[in-house]
């Protein structure tokens, strides 16, 4: 088991740990603390000690970001966040097999749909990240160039009714049930 996915096992079932010198206080409740989840505890003692003892330390302290412009479209780590995500993703948990997703619906008169592609275009040729792929390694990249992106339009202009037009239109549900891969573009 992996640190990370150690700290979040060890989150979800309550378990906290704390640096006292060179011990590594554990505070579970009871029961709770498995001989695999203490055997990883561990194997990974000197590193939570590290990460515990740098926190503590001052926590204000961030570390030094150097930029590496000829490395941006090589593989590099996800954050703990987007770890989280992507393992919360992939179906080894209970409850998992659910991507992080957001659903919104833009009403508008006299849009200029040409003009908003291009503009949407041009913030995804600006910001590497809106062409980020996750890779099956659960590292990320940033794709050179990617395809144009076109939003997806469901033109309800002829609907009978309002209702008609809102029961059509709306259906998150459907997208909270697809199935997007991170491995390929778009995200977005």
């Amino acid at each position: 088991m992996n640190i990370h996915l150690l700290f979040h096992n060890l989150a979800q079932k309550d378990i906290k740990l704390a640096a006292n010198g060179d011990s590594l206080d554990v505070d579970a409740p009871k029961g709770i603390l498995t001989t695999e989840l203490r055997d990883s505890i561990i194997e990974h003692k000197a590193e939570i000690l590290e990460l515990l003892r740098q926190n503590n330390l001052n926590p204000t302290i961030l570390p030094t970001i150097i930029p590496e412009p000829e490395k941006i479209y090589e593989p590099f780590p996800l954050t703990d966040m987007q770890h989280a995500f992507w393992v919360g993703r992939s179906g080894v948990f209970e409850l998992g097999k659910v991507a992080n997703h957001g659903y919104y619906e833009i009403e508008g008169q006299n849009l200029d749909l040409a003009r908003l592609n291009g503009g949407l275009q041009k913030l995804i040729d600006r910001h590497g990240m809106l062409r980020a792929v996750v890779l099956p390694d659960g590292q990320q990249q940033i794709l050179e160039t990617v395809p144009t992106y076109q939003i997806k339009v469901l033109d309800l202009q002829g609907q009978e009714s309002k209702c008609d037009r809102i029961s059509t239109s709306r259906n998150p549900r459907s997208l909270v049930s697809s199935s997007f891969t991170s491995r390929s573009f778009s995200l977005i």
